[in-house]
């Protein structure tokens, strides 16, 4: 073969190449504009602080530092293998925020969909470390990480809050809950503002919004209760959102971080963030009764019927009982186990305990009984199915369980009784004797 055939050969290969990336191209284009997709619209924006600049040293020190941590190894190590190394968890928990502590919080902001739910496509690295704590007792207290549960009760009162900043710095702290508005699913809750906080002394602030507890409501699961601190650029004016206090009307606590943050993004800048989830308990309750002066809202999940094929008159390989239950009202199961119940309760004694050996009967109970029957019996005596509702089985405590260590078991091990002595705690073991 000449080379000129074999030049024109490569270039019809190129060029029939060419003519099938366009012929997918106009497949490709037209697919994302019925979409409607705008791809720098999606694009995530940092709106943030960027990261410090972090200064290496020259080339003598960092050989000196890596000669040191080599020498350094080998006690390290041979201090972990014998249980004696000892290490801060404060510094360590220093260091780890310095180096890689904003880009986790990130990661787990975006988890929890913090910043799709307050920024839309914005977000921002924590650089600033922050400690937020609640007040449990007069020894203890309940800190808020990055998405850890705290009890609603636990949250009574206002946290105390704790930053580094410099003397004359500015800040503003905000609580928002974007999971509780009742009347709008794109609103929030503004649970506490404070502004113009100088130097993270937040007694220097001004109280835009007084503090407001968590309040999630009975059956809508856990809530998120966000705090973003941000720096400002000078003194501002929040006269806008200023409430009465104490603010106790919920339409008036509503806020949108979004619209918040895009009228002052030039004055504010978002540098930390921490958050909380909780869940409803009866501290809730008793709030909106007594200090809200509202009825409680309760959301529940309407479990739909279940399906059950037409009734046959002969079913096939089926308990006949179990097949006639199914097409029995619920209610009148529940019924009938209820009277069950109110046949043995006597208002005026306890309630036996349940017997050691249930499944143990006489020749009598057992005489004639057939094996349905004896079926229902048996989930009777041992709470199972739809008599779970017999107590007081479940409320009664299992003994504890003691693995087998080996060891032989002495006479003097035990009491007169011949029960185990073990931290106040009874076993029935078998007594040996040396």
């Amino acid at each position: 073969m000449r080379a000129d055939d074999k030049m024109k050969g490569i270039v019809c290969y190129v060029f029939l190449q060419l003519l099938l990336l366009q012929d997918v191209m106009t497949q490709t284009i037209p697919e994302l504009d019925l979409k409607g997709r705008d791809l720098d619209i999606e694009k995530k924006i940092n709106i943030g602080f960027a990261k410090p600049p972090t200064s290496l040293p020259d080339t003598k020190e960092r050989q000196a530092i890596i000669k040191e941590v080599k020498k350094s190894l080998g006690g390290l190590g041979r201090s972990s293998r014998t249980k004696k190394l000892n290490i801060s968890l404060e510094e360590a928990r220093k260091n780890w925020l310095k180096e890689n502590g904003p880009e986790e919080i990130k990661r787990i902001a975006e988890h929890y969909g913090v910043y799709e739910s307050l920024y839309q496509h914005g977000y921002f690295l924590p650089y600033l470390p922050i400690n937020i704590y609640y007040d449990y007792d007069a020894e203890s207290v309940t800190p808020v990480y990055h998405g850890n549960i705290i009890y609603a009760k636990e949250t009574q009162s206002a946290p105390t809050v704790k930053f580094n900043s410099g003397p004359e710095d500015l800040w503003t702290l905000v609580l928002t809950n974007p999971d509780g508005h009742l009347e709008d699913n794109n609103s929030e809750y503004l649970h506490w503002l404070v502004a113009n906080i100088k130097g993270g002394d937040l007694s220097t602030g001004e109280t835009i919004v007084d503090y407001l507890r968590p309040i999630p409501y009975l059956g809508t699961g856990y809530h998120r209760y966000i705090f973003v601190l941000y720096k400002q650029d000078g003194r501002l004016d929040f006269s806008q959102y200023k409430k009465e206090q104490p603010c106790l009307n919920l339409p008036d606590r509503t806020f949108k971080t979004y619209d918040f943050y895009k009228s002052h993004q030039q004055e504010l800048t978002p540098a930390s963030l921490a958050f909380f989830q909780s869940v409803w308990d009866t501290s809730v309750k008793d709030f909106l009764h007594h200090t809200l002066k509202m009825k409680e809202p309760h959301f529940e999940y309407v479990q739909p019927p279940d399906y059950f094929c037409d009734q046959t008159d002969y079913p096939h390989l089926e308990p006949f009982n179990l097949y006639l239950d199914k097409y029995r009202p619920p209610k009148d199961l529940r019924k009938e186990v209820f009277l069950k119940r109110m046949s043995f309760v006597d208002p005026f004694k306890d309630e036996p305990p349940k017997a050691k050996f249930p499944n143990i009967k006489t020749s009598a109970e057992t005489y004639d009984t057939p094996e349905w029957r004896w079926a229902v019996l048996w989930k009777q005596d041992n709470r199972i199915g739809r008599f779970r509702e017999l107590e007081p089985y479940s409320a009664y405590p299992r003994p504890p369980f003691k693995p087998w260590t080996g060891r032989r078991l002495k006479s003097t091990d035990h009491d007169e009784l011949g029960n185990r002595r073990v931290e106040g705690q009874v076993y029935y073991d078998t007594i040996v004797n040396e």
